[in-house]
């Protein structure tokens, strides 16, 4: 719209909700994701999480969140400039796939909720990066990284070999020994520095939303990665990405653009 942009950048930084998870739990499934108030206790979420285990055989977990889509976007102020500029343009782009048929079919399939998500999780921290670098003239590749009690621990595989091996657990109908399998796990994270209050079903089917979470087994973060390759800006990929209304539309795309083509029906 010559240079006009929409929807407009608008953004405020404020605590924002908790978020209620839930799954079955023989599989991993996001199902359900209901908002919650921001002052709720730790004492009223292990109430409900425990409520709804028992009396309606589901997993549920509460999680805290960085941002929402709302509009404007609400924006959690514990962040540094850096975070923050990611959460903000990662907002900003589901509202802006809202008005495309990728955010329209969001919650078509487990895939199309993973690829939105994903989307907006490659663009933001690309663009993040280089808006970082133009403030503060520090390429966010040289911050020092905060260190964590066990740096032979690798959190990435300990966590992804985690969800392979439950989900081979639940495949069998081995749900209680699943169960068990994340509590023993849980403890060794906190043990090695990575404290996380509950790992559960629902644990894995809110994390691995993110294909580039470790809790994640989908190759969409790989495949968007190629794809991301095959275009000639962060701005194309959008555009281009934001067209598909199915993952079998995406997957076919990705395939032509493997061969140097990057159209889209």
């Amino acid at each position: 719209w010559k240079g006009f942009i929409f929807p407009p950048v608008d953004v405020v930084f404020t605590g924002t909700p908790m978020l209620l998870v839930i799954s079955p739990r023989d599989r991993i499934e996001l199902t359900e994701t209901i908002l919650l108030r921001t002052d709720i206790t730790v004492e009223q979420i292990e109430s409900l999480e425990n409520t709804i285990f028992q009396k309606e055989g589901l997993s549920a977990l509460v999680v805290g969140i960085s941002g929402l889509a709302t509009y404007p976007s609400m924006v959690s102020p514990n962040h540094g400039l850096l975070n923050a500029t990611r959460i903000t343009i990662h907002e900003w782009l589901h509202q802006f796939l809202f008005f495309r048929t990728l955010g329209r079919n969001y919650w078509r399939s487990p895939e199309m909720t993973t690829l939105n998500e994903t989307v907006a999780t490659l663009a933001s921290d690309e663009l993040a990066d280089r808006i970082y670098e133009a403030i503060t003239s520090i390429q966010p590749s040289k911050l020092i990284k905060k260190e964590v009690p066990n740096t032979a621990f690798n959190f990435k595989e300990e966590m992804r070999s985690t969800r392979t091996r439950v989900d081979r657990l639940l495949a069998v109908e081995q749900i209680t020994e699943a169960e068990a399998y994340m509590e023993i796990r849980r403890q060794l994270f906190a043990n090695n520095g990575y404290e996380m209050r509950k790992l559960n079903q629902a644990y894995f089917a809110f994390h691995g939303v993110y294909a580039d979470n470790p809790a994640s087994t989908s190759p969409i973060h790989d495949e968007l990665v190629r794809f991301r390759t095959a275009t000639d800006s962060v701005g194309d990929f959008v555009r281009e990405v934001s067209r598909f209304g199915t993952y079998q539309e995406f997957k076919a795309a990705l395939e032509r653009s493997t061969y140097g083509h990057t159209d889209v029906p």
